[in-house]
This record gives C-alpha cells, sequence and structure tokens, in this order.
C-alpha cells in the first residue's frame, strides 16, 4: 500500500489521524490535499518546513471539529492547480466565482485566477451550500453576491465583493437567482 492508499484509508476512519507527505514526487501533491493532508514536504526536507507541517498536524483539522459539531464535512476545504508555480492551494471561501470554459474551469478568487481540470457539475454538487447556478457555465459564491447590476446593453450580472468584473446571468437562471439574493 503506498502513501495515497494509507490517507484514503485514514479518511474513512472515524478519528483520522493528521497526515503529513513526505515524499521527493511534487506530482502527488493534489491527490494528497484532496485526501485532507495537513502537509506535503518535498525531500530534501528544510528545518523550518517540517517544525510548521508538524505544527499544523497538531491542531484539530475539519474533519475533527466536524465531528465536535456533530456536523459530517467531508467535502475540500482547498482547490488545487496545478500552476507555473506548482501547485497552487485556493481556499474554497475565497472563490469568487467559477466559470466552465470548454473541459476546464477558470477558478476567480480574491488573489486572481487559476485554471482546474474538473467538471463545474461536481463542483456544484460537492458544494452545493456555498455556490449557486447562475448560468450553464457559472457559479457564484453565495456569500460575496453584492447585488445584480444591469449594464448598457441590458444584460444582467452579478456583482461580488473585490472584482471589478460582473458574472453574466442567464434569462433561465434569473428568477432563481433574485430568490436567492432576497434571503440572504
Amino acid at each position: 500500500m503506498d502513501g495515497i492508499e494509507t490517507a484514503r484509508h485514514f479518511l474513512g476512519q472515524k478519528d483520522s489521524p493528521a497526515v503529513v507527505f513526505c515524499t521527493a514526487f511534487e506530482e502527488h501533491a493534489i491527490k494528497a490535499f484532496e485526501l485532507q493532508a495537513v502537509g506535503y514536504l518535498l525531500k530534501p526536507v528544510r528545518k523550518e518546513h517540517l517544525i510548521a507541517a508538524l505544527d499544523k498536524s497538531t491542531r484539530l483539522n475539519r474533519l475533527q471539529l466536524a465531528s465536535l459539531h456533530g456536523v459530517d464535512e467531508t467535502r475540500r476545504a482547498h482547490i488545487c492547480a496545478r500552476t507555473y508555480k506548482g501547485v497552487e492551494l485556493v481556499n474554497v471561501s475565497d472563490i469568487r466565482y467559477l466559470r466552465a470554459d470548454q473541459k476546464y474551469v477558470s477558478v476567480r478568487h480574491a488573489g486572481g485566477e487559476v485554471i482546474i481540470d474538473e467538471t463545474l457539475r461536481e463542483l456544484e454538487k460537492e458544494f452545493a451550500d456555498i455556490f449557486l447556478r447562475i448560468h450553464r457555465n457559472a457559479l457564484v459564491a453565495k456569500h460575496h453576491i453584492l447585488g445584480l447590476e444591469k449594464s448598457v446593453s441590458g444584460q444582467i450580472g452579478v456583482r461580488l465583493n473585490d472584482i471589478e468584473e460582473t458574472v453574466d446571468i442567464s434569462r433561465r437562471h434569473l428568477p432563481g437567482v433574485r430568490k436567492v439574493i432576497r434571503r440572504l
């Protein structure tokens, strides 16, 4: 059994331990974080990175906190993207919107934008309580919605925190979006 498989087994346990990967292989990082790893150290391991990972491993993780509060929360806290910098983690709470473009999804967040190789449908299913479908190719974060805005051409879009552009709403989704915004 390799480390990924071991972490998968730990994730299924009631009181899963914190997992820190220590490896020479960068390509497994995304899978490791999807399995709730608290750290991913590449060899040769630097002392300060090891200390930080061990410190992080002693804190209660999301699953442990959820079990204390009686909540079953097994979804990810971060979205992983491969960029020119390596593997970039984007906190789900920082995401403003997700937009499908052919077979990739653009993730617009407070610090910029990354591209991921996941489907919008999978993301909508996993984060249904966080994101709202506003178009066949777009989801927006409910808690970042500031309001609706009509363009000069008459297109209605969603205005979001900390970003200049609006995200267009399709006519089909507009009534549902208005209903949700009234409840926010």
